[in-house]
Order: C-alpha cells, then sequence, then structure tokens
C-alpha cells in the first residue's frame, strides 16, 4: 500500500459496500445502528505522521 493521502476516502468506499449489503431500497438509515460495522486497513506507513500525531512525532 502506498501512501496517496487518500486513506479517509478508501475508507467510506469500503465502509459504504458493507452497507450496501446490509440496506435494501426504502429501509431507514437507522437500520444500520443494528449491524456495526468496521474498516481495518493495515499500512506500511504511518498514516499519522503528517500530522504530527504519529509515533515518531515525539
Amino acid at each position: 500500500m502506498v501512501n496517496e493521502h487518500n486513506l479517509p476516502f478508501r475508507i467510506r468506499e469500503y465502509q459504504e459496500l458493507m452497507d450496501q449489503e446490509i440496506l435494501n431500497i426504502g429501509d431507514d438509515y437507522d437500520k444500520l445502528a443494528n449491524y456495526p460495522t468496521y474498516v481495518i486497513f493495515f499500512c506500511n506507513f504511518d498514516y499519522y505522521l503528517p500530522t504530527g500525531l504519529g509515533p515518531l512525532s515525539i
């Protein structure tokens, strides 16, 4: 995985794909509260480093 600075958009894309599997046409979005989903990325770079929040910014 290369840091292309688009990780928040990629996370939302995968979350949306899971939401589509749960919701049917006309369903209320409150239905999603009954199906917690998680997106986990294993990155070979420190995503938080550019913001100064990573472990290397001490």
